[in-house]
C-alpha cells in the first residue's frame, strides 16, 4: 500500500519559492561576484588584507545598494564602482573590456 503523498496548492507551492525582484537582483549580484575570477583570485590570495571575505560580502551589497538607490545606474557607473573598489579594496587593477552588461535577466556577464 502506497502511503498518501500530501497535494499543495499552486499557492502553496509558489509562495514558498518566491522572492521579491529586490532580493532575485541581490542573489544576481552576489553570483555575478563570487564567480567574477579577479575578484575571487584576490579574496582567495588575502589581497584585501585578512578581512578580504568580508570585504567581497560588503561589495556584494554595495552594489545591490548602488542599483536599489540610483535606479538609474548605468554600465559606466557600474564600471567605475568595479573599478575603484577592486582597487581600494584589493589593490587590484581589472580589466574591465573582460565585462560585458548584458541582458536584463542576467545582470553581468564575465568572460
Amino acid at each position: 500500500m502506497e502511503a498518501a503523498v500530501p497535494q499543495q496548492s499552486p499557492a502553496q507551492t509558489q509562495g514558498a519559492t518566491s522572492f521579491s525582484p529586490s532580493a532575485h537582483l541581490d542573489l544576481a549580484i552576489t553570483l555575478t561576484l563570487y564567480s567574477w575570477p579577479s575578484l575571487t583570485l584576490a579574496v582567495e590570495s588575502s589581497w584585501g588584507g585578512p578581512t578580504s571575505k568580508s570585504k567581497r560580502d560588503w561589495f556584494c551589497g554595495a552594489i545591490a545598494e548602488l542599483f536599489s538607490t540610483h535606479p538609474e545606474t548605468d554600465a559606466q557607473d557600474l564600471e567605475d564602482v568595479l573599478i575603484q573598489v577592486m582597487t581600494d579594496e584589493f589593490d587590484v587593477v581589472v580589466d574591465l573590456s573582460l565585462i560585458h552588461i548584458s541582458e536584463p535577466t542576467r545582470l553581468l556577464s564575465i568572460s
